[in-house]
């Protein structure tokens, strides 16, 4: 009987939902922070704004960016943070962000 020991990356995926209009100053943030790979792509929200607004009292934005990134775990605490302290995430109408372990993906 063999047993194979799997190699943990170290590398998490995050996913960043931000306005279009925070794209440039997100993207320098990031950097800055010492995220190493990203890429920035333009999308559309497809929600209706009045069921958004009827259920949970959002305003949708439909011009939006979305920043795939590939970074450190070490740097994820630390990214997070600054997304909330910098974009004020943890506020309505201001952006997502979620991370998958690297090792977690599937294609």
């Amino acid at each position: 009987m063999s047993t194979t020991s799997v190699r943990k990356s170290g590398l998490s995926f995050m996913v960043i939902i931000a306005s279009r209009k925070q794209r440039k100053a997100l993207l320098k943030a990031l950097v800055d922070s010492g995220v190493k790979l990203t890429n920035a792509i333009y999308c559309r929200g497809t929600v209706d704004a009045d069921i958004v607004m009827r259920s949970i009292g959002l305003v949708s934005e439909a011009d939006k960016v979305m920043v795939l990134c590939e970074l450190p775990e070490i740097l994820v605490n630390r990214v997070l943070q600054m997304l909330v302290d910098t974009f004020h995430f943890n506020q309505p109408n201001t952006g997502v962000a979620f991370t998958v372990d690297i090792d977690k993906l599937s294609f």
